[in-house]
């Protein structure tokens, strides 16, 4: 009928390396992936800038892990003035550092920096820092 000893054996051979493996592994909890961080330092909200002003940009982009690409602009209701890529690829920590001379205003305009960080988890934040360009 059964053979006791031929069952344990199967039960062995299949059962056992399971048991062994899954003995091995942890069971963490997921890690939290947050979005990066965005500090904006330079422009300061609502700051009027002219026609051959310097408008500074500075600032700081990080991840606790490592950045992934990031964008800076800035625009207009309808357009875009400025445009920036920073290569930020792998970087845990990137500090923003340019400028833009403000040109080619004909009337007071609401505008706004946009800075935009994302991760390699798809974790996106934008930070809007409303100016006002002028001639």
């Amino acid at each position: 009928m059964f053979n006791l000893s031929v069952m344990k054996n199967k039960f062995l051979f299949y059962v056992l390396p399971f048991l062994v493996l899954t003995a091995g592994c942890k069971n963490e909890p997921d890690k939290v992936i947050n979005a990066p961080l965005v500090v904006i330092d330079q422009p300061v909200p609502v700051a009027t800038y002219h026609n051959n002003d310097t408008l500074l940009i500075q600032g700081t982009l990080s991840d606790d892990d490592e950045l992934h690409e990031a964008s800076v602009m800035i625009r207009t209701t309808t357009d875009t003035l400025f445009s920036f890529d920073p290569f930020v690829h792998e970087l845990q920590t990137y500090p923003l550092d340019t400028f833009w001379i403000v040109n080619g205003m004909s009337t007071s305009t609401p505008s706004f920096l946009t800075v935009i960080a994302a991760n390699h988890h798809d974790k996106v934040t934008e930070m809007n820092v409303p100016i006002f360009l002028a001639p």
